[in-house]
């Protein structure tokens, strides 16, 4: 326990270690700025001292502000030559030398401001020099508590002093010194506050690195890829090492690339962005995104926004589930898919036909639904065999396959019955498709040398929107146009 109460002490004195030198190159910064602005100040005051107020009756005021002027003339050119002797001394920053070296020059500033307030009291009365001075060191040199209590302490009794000792009235010594009193206790409470909030940031933005620091470890050994982009932009921030690898080919292509890889388009990314906003996270989102060869590969990406610094972002974490994607496409193909003939089967292939006419009550729509009946199926298997009657039924629907258009969907009703759905066709074009189909089942015979003749029986039913049929009704009906077919064919063609 004392160990880690220990550790903890070792790293409070670190960042107060910190902050002490951050506050002190502040502290330089700001007194070399200041020194620059009285240089310019204090060569004006010398031409209005010398000059402008040379026929002044009393002398030793002009005198003792020409020696005022003068001494912060010297001492800011002392400082800015101090200033650039030791900017560079990294050592120097945090020693008690230094420390002592600002606060004796703050306080002679300080001083010089007494002097000031005092000899323009004796002339005019007017004490505002003072107060001014203490609440602009107060405001504008981040000196630390400690040292200005004393600087200010210091000052003010000698100002009060002073001010007992040059002034006549009592109640106006009084007045004036309650109100300069009270100025310098706001200037102090302003250099406290300032302090405070200025080491409460520093804490802060360490917290912030530090924590920074931890995510970017986690981040970096992270088994999955990850990537941090900006919410406004998309822009990528950080990529660990398996994001890199995961999109190396991306990165062997593209001179530059952002964070779009994660989003199949800008309005995806709009979209997520606006959800994130919204509720913070997102799980599980699958994107389809182009590989090499032009193969695809599929992946859940989790999004979340964060804080990273100071301000919002988006990790984004990835998981290639392209393999499960094969797997669950090859699972749906079996269960949509009959065996046998390698076609859509009956559930898969009604699905569509009931989903084409409840598009069809929505838009115009037309399609031609044919009913198909393998001939003589039973007498091949009597004669020749199950495998031969399953080589029948599987020629056909190759050739079949072969004669229709990819928009149409062809499916095994069952067993040596099938349906194909023509879209965009007229009848006209349906009956021409089937004759192809027929000469080429007596090619086919023809070459293999069946003792089987090859050929079906059809009947198509015209769907339309606005016919007030259902699906089974309209199989129903090309089902009654196959059987008329088949029952007009006397001298049977195309059978045993």
């Amino acid at each position: 326990m004392r160990r880690i109460v220990k550790t903890f002490h070792r790293v409070d004195f670190k960042e107060n270690e910190d902050f002490v030198k951050s506050n002190t190159i502040l502290l330089m910064h700001r007194l070399k700025i200041t020194s620059i602005i009285l240089l310019v100040l204090y060569a004006y005051y010398l031409y209005v001292d010398t000059v402008l107020f040379k026929d002044l009756k009393d002398a030793s005021y002009r005198y003792t502000l020409i020696a005022v002027h003068l001494a912060g003339f010297l001492l800011s050119i002392f400082y800015l030559c101090f200033y650039r002797m030791i900017k560079n001394k990294e050592s120097f920053l945090t020693s008690k030398g230094l420390a002592f070296i600002t606060n004796t020059y703050v306080l002679f500033y300080v001083l010089m401001g007494v002097i000031a307030s005092l000899n323009s009291q004796r002339l005019t009365g007017n004490v505002d020099a003072y107060a001014i001075i203490i609440i602009s060191v107060a405001a504008i040199l981040p000196i630390r508590p400690t040292p200005t209590f004393f600087i200010f302490l210091f000052s003010h009794i000698a100002f009060l002093l002073g001010l007992s000792i040059v002034s006549e009235d009592k109640y106006i010594v009084i007045t004036k010194q309650i109100n300069t009193t009270v100025a310098a206790m706001i200037a102090f409470f302003i250099v406290v506050t300032l302090y405070s909030n200025r080491r409460k940031d520093f804490m802060n933005e360490v917290k912030i690195k530090k924590n920074e620091e931890s995510f970017r470890k986690l981040f970096d050994v992270n088994p999955y890829p990850l990537i941090l982009t900006t919410i406004h932009d998309g822009k990528i921030v950080l990529m660990n090492q398996r994001a890199k690898d995961f999109y190396q080919q991306v990165f062997e292509q593209k001179e530059q690339v952002d964070g779009t890889l994660i989003y199949n388009d800008l309005e995806e990314r709009l979209t997520i962005v606006k959800n994130l906003i919204k509720y913070g996270s997102i799980k599980n989102h699958i994107i389809e995104q182009k590989a090499a060869f032009n193969s695809a590969r599929w992946l859940s990406v989790n999004y979340e926004l964060i804080d990273y610094a100071n301000e919002k972002h988006i990790l984004v974490g990835i998981t290639d589930i392209t393999n499960f994607k094969e797997v669950e496409n090859e699972l749906r193909k079996h269960a949509s898919v009959d065996m046998l003939t390698g076609i859509i089967n009956r559930r898969s292939g009604m699905e569509i036909l009931q989903n084409a006419c409840l598009n069809a009550q929505n838009q115009y729509m037309e399609f031609i639904l044919c009913f198909i009946d393998i001939n003589n199926l039973k007498e091949v298997n009597d004669r020749h065999g199950h495998s031969e009657g399953d080589n029948l039924i599987k020629t056909v629907c190759g050739e079949i396959t072969k004669h229709i258009e990819k928009e149409d969907v062809f499916f095994r009703y069952g067993g040596d019955e099938f349906i194909i759905v023509f879209f965009n066709k007229q009848m006209s074009d349906v009956h021409k498709i089937w004759d192809t189909i027929m000469n080429a089942f007596e090619e086919m015979k023809r070459l293999q040398n069946k003792p089987y003749n090859i050929s079906v029986s059809y009947g198509c039913y015209y769907y339309k929107t606005g016919t007030n049929v259902s699906v089974e009704e309209a199989v129903e009906l090309a089902d009654i146009e196959m059987y008329k077919e088949k029952s007009k064919s006397k001298q049977n063609k195309y059978s045993i």
